[in-house]
């Protein structure tokens, strides 16, 4: 099975995805891996990261499409670096985020249930400032915002569920676990059965 989690910048997916992993017999494939090694585009002043020309799409989709049939693949052992050196092996239950995840229709076709996670605009910023307190903080007024809203209602309209993120990762996961138990039969696989 394999589930999309998308959501604006800061809200959680990475936490959360970690917290199932901790719980669960759980592979997380995040699209921050895909940033290309330089910027395509500028937006006032500013290399643009928020669009997804920034991210290597074609490739993203090429590991989802292996591990969702069975096969091994390889992703970058980080962000910008367009290697795709690290291997990676496909499981029972498989989760891919983004904040651009749901832009892109070949991975929505690709997931069996696709979930989006919503924070305000505010708290993006104050997130973000918190995660990276060198970051220009108009980066975030100046570029993050405008084009969180100009993917937003696309993302949410391919969402099978909305999800608030302005909440702690523990509740967050809580809910995400009551959507699979929900919609993905089996999906705890046996280490589930074996408690």
């Amino acid at each position: 099975m394999l589930i999309g989690i998308a959501g604006p910048s800061c809200c959680g997916k990475s936490s959360v995805c970690r917290l199932l992993a901790d719980r669960h017999d759980v592979v997380c494939l995040s699209l921050d891996l895909f940033f290309r090694p330089c910027p395509v585009a500028f937006y006032k002043g500013y290399a643009n990261w928020e669009i997804p020309g920034s991210l290597m799409m074609d490739e993203f989709v090429s590991v989802l499409t292996d591990l969702s049939a069975g096969r091994i693949s390889h992703v970058p052992h980080a962000g910008w670096t367009g290697i795709c050196d690290t291997v990676i092996r496909p499981a029972p239950f498989m989760i891919a985020e983004g904040f651009l995840l749901f832009t892109d229709s070949r991975v929505i076709r690709l997931c069996d249930l696709t979930i989006y996670l919503d924070i305000p605009e505010d708290e993006i910023c104050r997130r973000r400032q918190i995660r990276n307190d060198k970051e220009d903080p108009a980066y975030c007024t100046e570029v993050v915002i405008p084009h969180f809203r100009l993917f937003r209602d696309e993302q949410v309209a391919a969402a099978d569920s909305v999800i608030d993120g302005n909440r702690p990762p523990d509740q967050i996961l809580t809910e995400l676990e009551r959507v699979f138990d929900a919609t993905l039969p089996g999906w705890r696989g046996e280490e589930e059965k074996q408690k």
